[in-house]
């Protein structure tokens, strides 16, 4: 599969794109191209909640607790997560 031909509809779309990139960040960065933001139907995808971020929907108490200690545990283990969900998506 190649970056330019990826156009997501659906849950399989997805899961198939990251099982053939390996890796496919959610939003839009430094490299053109290489993000679930710009391959997905637009009508799928989550946009709306107000201009929020993570942090400013915490802020304002839209998020649980459990849920910001859970994102702030991923942040800080992003590294390390991604060489084990790589390595577990291999094992499969």
């Amino acid at each position: 599969m190649k970056i330019t031909d990826l156009y997501i509809q659906t849950q399989d779309d997805l899961e198939t794109a990251v099982k053939e990139l390996g890796i496919l960040p959610f939003f839009v960065n430094s490299v053109r191209g290489f993000s679930i933001d710009e391959h997905v139907d637009p009508g799928i995808w989550f946009t709306g909640d107000d201009g929020y971020d993570f942090d400013a929907r915490f802020d304002d108490g839209l998020v649980p607790h459990a849920d910001n200690v859970l994102y702030n545990l991923i942040d800080a283990n992003a590294p390390v997560l991604s060489k084990r969900l790589n390595f577990y998506r291999q094992s499969l």
